[in-house]
C-alpha cells in the first residue's frame, strides 16, 4: 500500500512529501521503500484567500516619520522605539505643494526616515509581496532590519544616514521604485517596514515620500496522481502539482 501524506508543518518554502512503500495493509508492516520529493510554494489546506492579488495598505496610508536634523540611529532594525515620532497619512514631505502631511524642511538634512508596522496572518499562503514607492530623491526599503530594494541611484554598499543620492530619481519629484519582496522576509505576527529617503543635495528644497504594498497568493492546493499498485521489480509513477495552472 502507498501512503501520500503531508508534511504537518506548512511553512513557507520548500514542504517534503513522502511516499512510502510496505509489504502489508495501512502502513503497518515491513517498510520498504521511501521516496521523498521536494514541492515549493505548497499549501494543501483550504483556508485563507483564493489566489489572486490583495491590498495590504494603499497609497496615502499613515506612517511614522523623523524630520529631524538628528541621526535617529538603528531605525530599520525590528526591536527599535519609534513611540516618539510624529506620524501622518501620505504623501509626506514638502515643497512640492501636494503633500497630506507637511514635513519639517532642515537645511543641514540629507536624509528623512518612514516606519510602518504591518500585521501578517497565515503569511505561509503567500506567494511574494508587490510594493510601489514614490520618492525625491533617492530610497531604500527594509523589512524587519534587512535591505529589500532600493533606487537606482545609489552606489553598491551599506548605505549611511548621511549619504547622498547620486542624483535625482527617474522621474523628478514623481520618480517611482517598484520590486516584488519574498514571502520568506515576512513573519506571521508584526513586520516593521522602514524606507530611508534621501536628497541629492544637503537641504533640498523638497522631498516626497508615499507607498503601497499588495500580497499576492499563486498556489493554494496540490493534486497527487499515480499508480494504486505496483508489483515487486515494476515501476510505479507519480505526478504531484499545485492548482496555479503553469505546471508546477
Amino acid at each position: 500500500t502507498f501512503s501520500a501524506a503531508p508534511d504537518t508543518d506548512f511553512t513557507e518554502g520548500d514542504i517534503l512529501y513522502n511516499l512510502q512503500l510496505w509489504s502489508g495493509v495501512g502502513g503497518t508492516g515491513t517498510l520498504l521503500q521511501s521516496i521523498s520529493t521536494t514541492i515549493v510554494d505548497v499549501d494543501p489546506s483550504s483556508d485563507g484567500p483564493t489566489p489572486g492579488t490583495y491590498e495590504q495598505f494603499a497609497f496615502g496610508s499613515t506612517w511614522k516619520y523623523w524630520d529631524s536634523s538628528t541621526d535617529p540611529g538603528s531605525f530599520t532594525t525590528t526591536g527599535y522605539d519609534d513611540s516618539a515620532w510624529s506620524s501622518g497619512p501620505a504623501e509626506l514631505g514638502f515643497g512640492d505643494g501636494d503633500e497630506t502631511t507637511s514635513m519639517t524642511r532642515n537645511s543641514s538634512n540629507r536624509s528623512y526616515a518612514f516606519r510602518k508596522t504591518i500585521n501578517i496572518t497565515d503569511g505561509d499562503q503567500y506567494e511574494e509581496f508587490d510594493f510601489e514607492i514614490k520618492y525625491d530623491d533617492g530610497a531604500v526599503l527594509y523589512v524587519n532590519g534587512s535591505e529589500q530594494a532600493r533606487s537606482n541611484n545609489w552606489a553598491s554598499g551599506a548605505i549611511a544616514w548621511s549619504q547622498l543620492a547620486a542624483s535625482g530619481g527617474d522621474g523628478g519629484d514623481n520618480s517611482r521604485l517598484t520590486g516584488t519582496i519574498p514571502a520568506s522576509a515576512l513573519v506571521d505576527g508584526d513586520n516593521y517596514l522602514a524606507v530611508q529617503v534621501s536628497q541629492n543635495q544637503a537641504g533640498s528644497s523638497d522631498l516626497s515620500f508615499n507607498m503601497g504594498l499588495s500580497t499576492v497568493k499563486l498556489a493554494t492546493y496540490y493534486t497527487l496522481d499515480g499508480d494504486t499498485s505496483v508489483n515487486e521489480g515494476s515501476t510505479a509513477s507519480f505526478t504531484v502539482a499545485t492548482n496555479e495552472g503553469d505546471d508546477t
